[in-house]
């Protein structure tokens, strides 16, 4: 395909082809794993397993709208987990009935014209048939010891079935078992009919079926597409048990948009997804819907028992990232041949246009490649035609122009090195006048020797007069220096700054001073350290004209004040943490104080640069509510009491009834337990419940550390340092927020 011709971004919905599988890896990374994960645990474990001892499982998929790629996540499961479950549709549409016979007659269309992955099978539904029909035989080697002899081995069942009960195997094991069937099903144990889920009849009439479809292909299988609806659920559920008992079985329910606010379909499929996941262990089914298609035929319409089944794990599609979004263009432009410039510069583009890196910015794939696509329908040209002109210019060889050119530049740097000492050239310099050489400070100025030639100026030392020379432009003279006297300064450890924080004990100041000050970075207005380092508190200053050390550093110099200041540092604030948390704890009980936790979070979330805090007041609650925005994810903190019913009931209801994906934090302890089960007298399950709100659990060592650090922030807030110690006190709790801010 010529480059430029077409628009790689027309098909902003997924199209079922191999070419766009397996698509950007990082789009819904975490929901494709969490569903790979949940069927490989499930490999090799139908041994172990009955319909009594286990059912199956449904996952909830939804998205905020239409666009966010659940199409696209099921063909990359499908395509992921060929070989390793049996991936089935459960086809539902307008145009048919919602009946266990159509999902019958659609799983078996499915089946038999998918091809099978074992050789020698020429379809799904084959594959299964001859991997039930060696297990059928090993049931029966192993329970009758003393029959009529079977022809392959044992090892030959279990590794080569495929190919054993193929029409055309040598080993005649198809024809042994047509002839055995009334022996193997009357001997069957009841160990293995209890697996399949099987009466002996039942058993004998599906190892017909699947003699027969070896034989004849899909023929046989006429009888079962026409079956009565009651019937039809009994040898579907069957079908599916002999599905489960090859392989793990995934179920996809997608494409129900059509039944949006249909009064019964909602019930309908909700009960026939019920009866899988009772009857079909080793399977996990996927009712992947769009949140308006979820609101309006599911949830406002169904009973809370099947909506609990329904709800039961759920898994939320969310905006794609910025580079998930960069990678689906450009692995759309390589469709084209488009250079990799082109594709930089295309995603540049659109990431400026659209503010892809806001948090508030809800990216999907559809909105994303249709933002390119009427980009690249205006501007693909001219992007391609810089692309090319670019390659032109960096393809130029440097030999076209002279070496010199390039090199040459002997004179450029000469009258640069001039420029910079305040002279042109050598010979702008004065013929009777020349700069005296720079002299010892015990030798008077006019003993020094008269040079023979002229000499480049250095700045003068302090107390020497020389004859005036041309001003350095790029050189800044130190301030002038004041003569102090430096004060006696006791040392004393920190619980003497602790004290003097405090109110009491002496101001002290460090004599630590391997960093001068103008080394010192500055960070509103206060010095940034590291750890154990030092820094000015209260009333200390340090200037650069503080007196020199004999190792040339720099000593701070206190002003002149009635005592000398404390010097506040890492190691000092966390040693008043620890003092003031050994203190609390000594006197227990502890209560949650939930209006004093909103204050001091308010107040330290507003420095943490990570949480971008704001403050809101909602309808019923006594205090304030913080929002945070961690890494895209929004975070309502509620410092309001688990007694409060109104309040966390209508909190709730809001939050489900908007589209905004945020999750809802409280905090619980011993003195004022948060028990989710008071939502239950609301119509609220448990398990919406745990999907939105995620309960902060408080230790007495938790929160007596949260009140030490309140009480720490209280002592040092009229300092002028106080920003540092709020930095400090954050770094401490930084447990506390990755608790808060991880997901649910």
């Amino acid at each position: 395909m010529e480059v430029g011709h077409q628009n790689p971004f027309t098909d902003d919905i997924f199209i079922d082809h191999p070419d766009n599988l397996p698509g950007v890896a990082r789009i819904h990374h975490r929901s494709f794993q969490r569903i790979v994960s949940s069927i490989e645990k499930l490999v090799g474990g139908a041994s172990r397993l009955s319909p009594a001892e286990f059912v199956g499982r449904t996952l909830l998929v939804t998205a905020p709208r239409a666009g966010y790629g659940k199409s696209h996540l099921s063909a990359r499961l499908r395509q992921h987990l060929k070989s390793t479950a049996v991936t089935l549709d459960l086809s539902f549409d307008r145009s048919s009935p919602i009946t266990w016979t159509t999902l019958l007659r659609a799983s078996l269309r499915e089946s038999c014209h998918d091809p099978g992955t074992s050789e020698g099978a020429r379809s799904r539904f084959q594959e299964v048939g001859r991997y039930f029909l060696a297990e059928m035989v090993l049931d029966y080697l192993r329970n009758q010891p003393g029959a009529d002899p079977c022809p392959v081995t044992e090892s030959q069942l279990k590794s080569e079935y495929a190919l054993l009960f193929s029409p055309d195997s040598p080993t005649g094991a198809l024809d042994w078992v047509e002839k055995q069937i009334p022996d193997l099903c009357h001997a069957a144990n009841s160990t293995f009919l209890r697996r399949l889920g099987l009466t002996r009849s039942e058993l004998e009439y599906w190892v017909s079926v699947m003699i027969d479809s070896q034989r004849r292909g899909d023929r046989p299988l006429e009888s079962l597409r026409g079956l009565p609806n009651g019937e039809a659920r009994e040898r579907f559920l069957q079908w599916l048990r002999l599905c489960a008992l090859y392989r793990p079985v995934l179920l996809i329910a997608d494409d129900l948009d059509g039944f949006f606010n249909s009064d019964s379909a909602g019930m309908e499929i909700a009960a026939l997804l019920t009866g899988i996941r009772e009857a079909v262990p080793r399977s996990l089914t996927l009712l992947c819907l769009n949140r308006e298609v979820w609101d309006a035929t599911f949830e406002n319409r169904l009973p809370t028992a099947w909506i609990d089944r329904l709800m039961g794990e759920t898994e939320k599609l969310r905006g794609i990232s910025p580079e998930a979004a960069g990678d689906l263009v450009r692995m759309r432009l390589e469709r084209i041949d488009a250079p990799p410039t082109v594709a930089d510069r295309l995603v540049q583009r659109l990431s400026n246009d659209h503010l892809w890196i806001d948090p508030e910015a809800k990216l999907s794939p559809r909105a994303v490649l249709r933002q390119a696509s009427e980009l690249w329908s205006r501007e693909g040209a001219r992007f391609l035609k810089e692309a090319k002109a670019s390659e032109v210019v960096s393809s130029s060889p440097l030999e076209e122009s002279p070496l010199k050119d390039i090199t040459d530049k002997i004179a450029f740097f000469t009258a640069l090195q001039s420029d910079c000492d305040g002279k042109t050239s050598e010979a702008d310099l004065p013929a009777a006048e020349s700069a005296p050489a720079p002299q010892p400070e015990t030798e008077p100025p006019h003993s020094a020797p008269e040079p023979t030639t002229p000499v480049i100026p250095f700045p003068e030392p302090v107390g020497q007069k020389t004859d005036p020379v041309p001003e350095n432009p790029f050189f800044a003279p130190p301030p002038p220096r004041e003569k102090k006297e430096t004060p006696f300064i006791p040392l004393t450890g920190i619980e003497s700054i602790i004290r003097d924080i405090r109110g009491s004990g002496n101001k002290v100041a460090s004599e630590s001073s391997s960093v001068t000050p103008s080394q010192r970075p500055k960070t509103n207005g206060f010095a940034e350290i590291a750890n154990g380092e030092s820094i000015q508190f209260g009333d200390l200053s340090l200037k650069s004209g503080d007196a020199k050390t004999s190792s040339g550093a720099s000593t701070p110099q206190s002003t002149t004040t009635s005592a000398p200041p404390a010097i506040l540092n890492q190691v000092v604030i966390n040693e008043m943490i620890d003092n003031a948390e050994k203190e609390i704890l000594a006197d227990r009980p502890l209560k949650l104080d939930l209006a004093r936790l909103e204050a001091f979070f308010t107040r330290i979330g507003a420095e943490h640069g990570g949480l971008n805090q704001s403050s809101t007041r909602l309808p019923g609650g006594q205090t304030a509510s913080l929002r945070w925005n961690v890494r895209g994810q929004s975070i309502l903190v509620s410092f309001e009491s688990p007694k409060n019913v109104y309040f966390w009931n209508h909190l709730l209801q809001q939050s489900l009834a908007s589209d905004r994906t945020e999750k809802l934090a409280a905090f619980s302890h011993a003195s004022e337990p948060f028990d989710p089960t008071l939502f239950a007298s609301f119509g609220f399950s448990p398990t919406v419940t745990r999907g939105r709100i995620d309960i902060i659990e408080m230790t007495d060592s938790d929160l007596a550390l949260l009140y030490a650090a309140d009480q720490v922030l209280a002592e040092v807030a009229q300092a002028p340092e106080s920003p540092y110690a709020t930095q400090i006190i954050s770094r401490r709790l930084d447990p506390l927020w990755r608790r808060v801010s991880e997901r649910i």
